[in-house]
């Protein structure tokens, strides 16, 4: 007897559901290519650093999940991938690479993503290294560092 109502609100909800899961299949694509263009980067470099070839597929898949995906984690870790390209390159640009290493930072801090935190530092201390900033600064980070990763290992 009440059926009849149930069944016009589980139609509706079907198709409620059906909608939301069309307008989302484009977002998982966005994901998946910035996915893979970011792990093609990863895996270019740790074939033997070639940098130069990684760093094109990182901004890429970067510009992708920023602008279509919203992901965040992404987003850091291809921020921390290409500020230590560009710390690592000779000439580099190594304003441009702080500033990718702290965004990267930033966003992992939000994130809570305390793997991707430690390895921003360690960037972060290399590059303090590499401009020569004062004893102060860098006894700072690298005590900074250490506090965050006895944190890790305990919950670890």
């Amino acid at each position: 007897s009440g059926s009849g109502g149930n069944g016009k609100d589980s139609d509706g909800d079907r198709h409620r559901e059906r909608q939301r899961d069309l307008s989302a299949a484009a977002h998982p694509n966005f994901t998946h290519q910035a996915a893979a263009l970011f792990v093609s980067g990863y895996a270019t470099l740790r074939r033997g650093g070639a940098a130069l070839e990684a760093k094109p597929l990182l901004s890429r898949a970067l510009k992708l999940a920023h602008s279509q995906c919203c992901n965040h984690q992404l987003v850091a870790q291809s921020l921390s991938l290409i500020g230590t390209i560009v710390l690592d390159t000779r000439g580099g640009d190594l304003r441009q690479s702080l500033d990718m290493l702290q965004s990267s930072f930033t966003l992992s801090k939000a994130q809570e993503d305390v793997p991707a935190q430690l390895g921003c530092l360690q960037s972060l201390l290399r590059l303090h290294r590499v401009r020569g900033s004062d004893a102060e600064e860098q006894e700072a980070l690298g005590s900074y560092h250490r506090r965050k990763l006895a944190t890790f290992d305990e919950k670890v």
